[in-house]
């Protein structure tokens, strides 16, 4: 994903109802001040406890607006016990033009997707992928996962409403396991600046680096999520 992307997965919280009570003052954390040893541990014992069962998802898409926009390429791997186990990825056809500024980021060209899958195409197999028959629905992992699943869930509604058949049923709900939010506790702001994938992957030194593409992003998360899982000294 665009490493220049404003994050469009956070949106301000609705506000409750005016009551009569004065606001307690909020203190802003100093970008030094790093969270108790409890959230710490909390944080790190979650990761890895999604490492026993989850899916590392990563997409380049068209644009920043799921309702408009489309995917041109997944990549998802589905880890077992900590280990990548199968390796899933795809280019597909958005059947829409691609912009100048996403060629020129990834190298995906409207001509490379010309003859390629539609995601309605493929949305049988993901969701096997995705959610393995008979077993436990593994959380979907993610460096900003929210906008990932974002637009997944457009595509999925996309596909029922122009199919002549349910194929999403059940509907899609895996827990959502977010990288850039468990760096944003456990890395502390001043050694990453901005919590990007890239940032994130070379203050940790991991194995991969993030290139732009489904499937290198995908490893570089995967990594990033074995790290963070771990003490570090």
């Amino acid at each position: 994903m665009p490493p220049t992307v404003p994050n469009p997965r956070y949106h301000e919280p609705l506000l409750p109802a005016e009551d009569s009570r004065p606001a307690k003052p909020r203190q802003p954390r100093r970008s030094d001040e790093m969270p108790d040893s409890y959230a710490l541990a909390h944080t790190r014992s979650d990761l890895q406890r999604t490492l026993h069962n989850c899916i590392v998802i990563d997409l380049e898409t068209t644009g920043l607006r799921p309702q408009q926009e489309r995917i041109i390429e997944i990549a998802a791997l589905r880890v077992s016990d900590g280990k990548i186990q199968q390796r899933y990825t795809s280019l597909l056809n958005p059947l829409q033009k691609v912009p100048e500024e996403i060629t020129d980021l990834t190298g995906i060209s409207e001509g490379l997707l010309a003859d390629k899958p539609t995601f309605e195409d493929i949305l049988p197999e993901l969701l096997g992928f995705l959610r393995p028959h008979g077993s436990t629905v593994p959380r979907l992992v993610g460096h900003n996962v929210f906008f990932d699943f974002s637009f997944l869930q457009h595509e999925m509604l996309r596909t029922q409403l122009t199919a002549s058949n349910e194929l999403v049923s059940p509907p899609y709900t895996p827990r959502l396991v977010c990288t850039a939010e468990a760096s944003r506790t456990l890395i502390p702001r001043e050694s990453v600046g901005r919590y990007r994938l890239g940032n994130v992957a070379s203050y940790l030194k991991v194995t991969h680096r993030p290139l732009h593409r489904a499937m290198s992003d995908a490893l570089a998360t995967y990594d990033v999520l074995k790290a963070l899982s771990q003490e570090r000294n």
